[in-house]
């Protein structure tokens, strides 16, 4: 580096001393045989200097280009003024071009000297290392600039030499010094071992815990006897276990706490015995509750140095996504009954058109037989009664076509279908409907059947008599909601009877077609009425929802789009 440094400062005084020269013959105004004699005095001692000495104006035109420059650079001093930009040539490097020119500006503006490393490749393709030097002269009235160029090729060579032997011996003796780390750690004793392995499993333990906590599935690890090593807060929540209970405790008795609520325990029971049947085996597994929740869950065991030493338990809640494909099933199976439905009904509503004119006819033509008159009623009846199924059918079958809709306020629209049913001497309605009604877009004629409907199911519910609580307002429905529907605001009406609820396993059937608690053939148990419903709310862009449970009655839930 001292040789460097002597370098640029040789080049530095080299340089001021040409400056010196060209304001000197700049200061006697030569002419004629007098300058020139002077020019070619200052370009052989130019030619005879080892740096190569360039004298250029602002737009890069060389007035001097000595001998040395055209040995650097490969380019002639014809050829260096016919480029416009030498600094193109011989800077391949974009960097090493932008230092120069943002150099030669920073002279322009500050008007102090300039000096800079650059590595240039020559007109040969060959790379050489050049310490340039430049100084802002005032000459004949022009700015110009004179550089004289060193070539530090073998310097830097040496250099980098030197730093690639230092950088190698810093190399060595970080391996060294590694090496000897390394051995001095293997020379610790058994007390020194373990107190290092129990830092770095709690440094891991505190890790795994942020994971755990981070996670929206429920997280639970367990020992090789089935003792609780770990859980997230998830879990916790998604069982419903108090934090006191995981101290000390094994799985089983987490099991015990949650039994009550499990749609099968047994078979619960049955994918918690595997987890210590010690096959090692990876599971998969789905836990149903009786409140229709559903988790899956994922098992797979801790092995440490090729053995078990415990499990980990991953619980997710899919109960929204369980639902979600349930309401596509739903769809599909409406929608394909609804078209064989359609067929059978249109065709079956002509034959009774012809069944009911000939009762009616043969009615007029035996009005003096009372016996067959009496006959003919009752299978008039009984062909209405026909005809209402089939209306009923018509309607399922409507899946396709949009209903005629008109605005209309949901709360009159549903003491309306109260008035429908009628009232009662063991049951009444009881309702909740804002000041200012809320306005839907339906088809009255179609809405109002399905609120007689719901209506008349929750008091069906109610053998022994209670109140349904019909309330009429609106909720914003959103993704975590779990709801087959659009994000947005809706307008929610929600029937609640006081019956004796749905069993678990029979909710998700109840808007299946044809499917019903009710006895098969009776006038009640047709199978058919929620399926419409379902099917008209649907269709209006809404969506039916149920909430029950065994012993705590049933809460219809109709979604409709407000008036838009």
């Amino acid at each position: 580096m001292g040789e460097e440094g002597n370098s640029e400062q040789g080049l530095t005084m080299q340089l001021q001393e040409l400056k010196r020269q060209l304001k000197e013959l700049q200061a006697r105004q030569l002419e004629g045989d007098a300058l020139r004699v002077s020019q070619e005095r200052l370009k052989t001692v130019l030619d005879a200097v080892k740096d190569g000495i360039t004298f250029s104006d602002e737009k890069g035109y060389f007035e001097i280009y000595n001998t040395e420059m055209e040995r650097l650079t490969g380019y002639s001093h014809l050829e260096a003024n016919a480029s416009g930009d030498l600094n193109k040539l011989i800077y391949p490097d974009p960097a090493d071009s932008s230092r120069a020119m943002k150099g030669l500006a920073d002279l322009m503006k500050y008007g102090d000297g300039h000096q800079v490393e650059s590595s240039i490749k020559t007109k040969g393709g060959k790379r050489k290392d050049l310490l340039v030097s430049t100084t802002l002269i005032s000459y004949g009235g022009r700015n110009m600039f004179l550089s004289a160029y060193r070539d530090i090729t073998k310097l830097k060579r040496v250099e980098r030499a030197l730093t690639k032997a230092r950088d190698e011996m810093e190399q060595r003796v970080r391996l060294r010094t590694i090496e000897l780390t390394q051995a001095n750690v293997r020379m610790k004793d058994e007390i020194v071992e373990r107190k290092r392995v129990e830092g770095e499993v709690k440094h891991t333990l505190s890790l795994l815990g942020s994971i755990l906590e981070s996670t929206a599935d429920g997280i639970l690890v367990v020992d090789r006897e089935g003792m609780i090593v770990s859980h997230n807060k998830r879990f916790a929540e998604m069982w419903d276990v108090p934090d006191g209970l995981f101290a000390d405790a094994c799985l089983k008795e987490v099991f015990k706490h949650v039994t009550p609520a499990l749609k099968d325990p047994e078979a619960v029971q049955a994918v918690f015995n595997a987890i210590y049947d010690g096959t090692g085996q990876a599971g998969f597994d789905v836990i149903e509750f009786s409140d229709g929740r559903v988790f899956e869950h994922y098992s797979i065991p801790q092995r440490l140095e090729g053995e078990t030493v415990g499990r980990v338990l991953n619980i997710r809640d899919v109960t929204e996504r369980r639902q979600m494909e349930e309401e596509l099933v739903r769809t599909r199976k409406l929608e394909s009954a609804g078209i064989m439905a359609g067929g059978i009904a249109h065709d079956f509503n002509n034959l009774l058109t012809a069944v009911l004119g000939n009762i009616s006819l043969a009615k007029k033509q035996v009005k003096a037989d009372a016996k067959v008159t009496e006959r003919l009623s009752l299978a008039e009846k009984a062909s209405l009664r026909v005809r209402d199924l089939t209306y009923q059918l018509m309607t399922f079958a409507k899946g396709e076509r949009p209903p005629t809709k008109m605005s209309y306020p949901a709360g009159k629209l549903i003491k309306e279908a109260a008035a429908h049913v009628g009232a009662g001497t063991e049951y009444e309605f009881s309702f909740s409907v804002p000041p200012d009604d809320i306005t839907v877009q339906v088809d009255v004629q179609q809405v109002s059947q399905v609120l007689v409907n719901m209506l008349k199911n929750a008091v069906e519910a109610m053998p022994g008599g209670g109140t349904v609580a019909v309330a009429v307002d609106e909720a914003d429905v959103t993704e975590d909601d779990g709801l087959a529907l659009a994000p947005g605001r809706y307008v929610r009406i929600s029937i609640a009877d006081q019956g004796v609820g749905i069993e678990g396993d029979v909710l998700p059937k109840i808007f299946d077609p044809y499917f019903s608690t009710k006895p098969m053939g009776s006038r009640k148990g047709i199978g058919l009425g929620l399926a419409i419903s379902y099917s008209v709310i649907r269709n209006h862009g809404g969506l039916i929802a149920v909430q029950s449970a065994p012993g705590e009655g049933s809460t219809f839930i109709i979604y409709l789009p407000p008036r838009g």
